[in-house]
């Protein structure tokens, strides 16, 4: 699942609080009502199973400091040198240098290695020496 913040933040917001659950609880549950074929309401409850898998996108990591435990933060390269690299690609795109072929068969490749990973269980046998700083606000 991929979402997109609006410029309020509350779509993706009002979003995050059933996945989170279903992150934590592995379950989520609704009941709803609906119209049968005679038009009669019917009482009925949906049920989504996990593990789920999220990926967010936004520019107002504030809004969800709270959910950030649950989360990798990924953030972009906006250096300077980055800014560079964008150019220089756009420069040979432009050129028509740019073998695209080539990268349609490595993003293949990535997307076929990644279709046979299976989940493993990690040990870290280094855990109960890892201290977090007290003075890091995003522990």
């Amino acid at each position: 699942m991929c979402w997109y913040d609006d410029e309020s933040g509350i779509g993706a917001q009002a979003l995050l609080f059933p996945i989170l659950e279903l992150q934590t609880k592995k379950l989520i549950s609704k009941t709803v009502t609906l119209k049968d074929r005679n038009g009669q309401l019917r009482t009925i409850t949906l049920v989504v199973e996990g593990p789920v898998s999220v990926i967010g996108c936004t520019t107002k990591e504030k809004v969800y400091e709270d959910n950030a435990n649950r989360a990798i933060l990924i953030y972009l390269d906006s250096s300077k040198e980055q800014d560079i690299r964008v150019m220089d690609y756009q420069k040979l795109h432009r050129a028509g240098l740019v073998e695209y072929q080539k990268e349609i068969l490595l993003s293949e490749k990535l997307r076929n290695m990644q279709r046979v990973l299976e989940p493993i269980k990690v040990i870290n046998p280094y855990a109960t020496m890892i201290d977090i700083p007290s003075n890091n606000l995003k522990s």
